[in-house]
């Protein structure tokens, strides 16, 4: 494998996540636009595939579920802009699918990269652990409770993993 392609892959990884887990939001007007847009962050993982192809040979598995993710939330990012609500994600089955699909990917992509990590060697025990806190945090927060009322429970659910 040439360290330079794992390299830059890794960094695109990197790169993404900046981009799927920070929001910064600009108001315009009535309309709020997302300056680090999910879409990207997808087509970002999307680019670092064939890059991590060669040492993470179930990771192609994941191409269609990021085409189709960058796709919905591009759809979403422009529904924001142009009318300043939502789309797709009003549909409750569409949300789960979605959700569904987004947790499917970063739990595939982490546990890969972990994989990569024990096999040169380094430890991959926080890997796992942001795998884990991303899967349990997304499945209660799609949960019909109400967040608002319950902050501290969500603050615990979060700090916890619980």
């Amino acid at each position: 494998m040439n360290r330079e392609a794992l390299r830059n892959g890794l960094s695109k990884v990197a790169w993404a996540y900046i981009f799927l887990l920070l929001h910064i939001t600009l108001n315009i007007g009535l309309h709020t636009l997302d300056l680090l847009p999910d879409w990207a962050g997808y087509l970002l993982l999307l680019s670092a595939i064939p890059l991590l192809e060669p040492v993470l040979r179930d990771l192609p598995l994941l191409r269609p579920f990021c085409v189709v993710l960058a796709a919905a939330e591009a759809v979403e990012w422009t529904a924001a802009l142009l009318t300043g609500q939502s789309i797709l994600y009003r549909f409750l089955p569409v949300k789960a699918l979605l959700t569904c699909l987004a947790m499917y990917v970063t739990f595939q992509l982490l546990t890969d990269l972990a994989r990569l990590a024990e096999r040169e060697g380094l430890p991959a025990g926080r890997l796992r652990l942001c795998r884990d806190l991303d899967v349990v945090i997304r499945a209660a927060l799609f949960l019909p409770l109400p967040w608002e009322e319950w902050m501290a429970l969500a603050v615990v659910l979060a700090v916890t993993g619980m």
